[in-house]
């Protein structure tokens, strides 16, 4: 339970995550999913349960405490430095790793993802979907045990966000981690193995991802949308055109063909 004054943002939260395990917090904005991953995070107080609390900036925690967890809140921590190469080498600067370490991280998560021409912009030329890719890579440089993502994608394209998240599981398949991400848009959880839906602070379904996004008329009434290739073949499920579920246009396409 959490409350601001009287206001009650979270009440009766409880859910476990295994190691390693994608999780989805699917909500409607002030459904309490920014509440839940910032008190996770140990950016809230909570006295109720025993939570993990970590801070990504928080210089007060145990450094070695800090390596553990990676957050991504676009609007908690603003860009510190003029330019993107020295507001990456910052957060691994703090957690004291060697400098030879830092510059390697640095150079090869920027050319991992392709976009190695950021380390020489400025962060206030960044387009707004530079900008949330600058704020990932700040989350998982140190390669930590858990990764929280707070609407993560919001200000991406289609096109860059398809790019990212494909590098982003080829990264998660080298570096292992815990990754909780929240969002009100479902078509941004569909890499998660499970997910919770948050509704006035509660969890009102839980499940595996794929079976939560069949339940399009519960989601529905809660005013979520679901994606494209979701609805198209559960239209087409009805129909019996279809006998599954398919999160790909490609895979579709071959369906369809044969």
């Amino acid at each position: 339970q959490y409350k601001v004054g009287n206001q009650e943002i979270l009440s009766n939260i409880s859910f476990s995550v295994a190691e390693n395990q994608k999780i989805g917090i699917l909500g409607n904005n002030g459904s309490g999913k920014t509440t839940l991953l910032k008190i996770l995070a140990g950016l809230l107080p909570n006295h109720d349960t025993v939570i993990l609390g970590f801070g990504y900036f928080n210089s007060k925690k145990n450094k070695e405490d800090l390596k553990k967890i990676g957050c991504y809140f676009a609007d908690e921590f603003p860009f510190l430095f003029d330019d993107v190469f020295h507001e990456l080498l910052f957060p691994l600067e703090n957690l004291n790793y060697p400098r030879d370490e830092i510059l390697k991280k640095v150079r090869s998560l920027a050319h991992f993802f392709d976009v190695k021409y950021l380390l020489d912009k400025k962060t206030n030329d960044l387009t707004e979907e530079e900008k949330a890719l600058v704020r990932l890579f700040l989350a998982i440089l140190h390669q930590p045990e858990i990764l929280l993502l707070d609407n993560p994608f919001s200000s991406m394209s289609p096109s860059f966000k398809k790019k990212v998240i494909q590098k982003l599981l080829l990264f998660l398949e080298e570096h292992p981690m815990t990754v909780i991400v929240a969002t009100p848009n479902a078509e941004d959880i569909l890499f998660t193995d499970y997910t919770y839906v948050l509704n006035q602070g509660e969890i009102v379904m839980r499940g595996d991802t794929l079976e939560i996004l069949k339940e399009d008329v519960r989601l529905k009434k809660l005013g979520l949308s679901l994606p494209f290739m979701i609805d198209l073949s559960l239209m087409l499920q009805f129909y019996e055109v279809l006998d599954d579920v398919y999160l790909n246009m490609e895979d579709l396409v071959v369906k369809l063909w044969n």
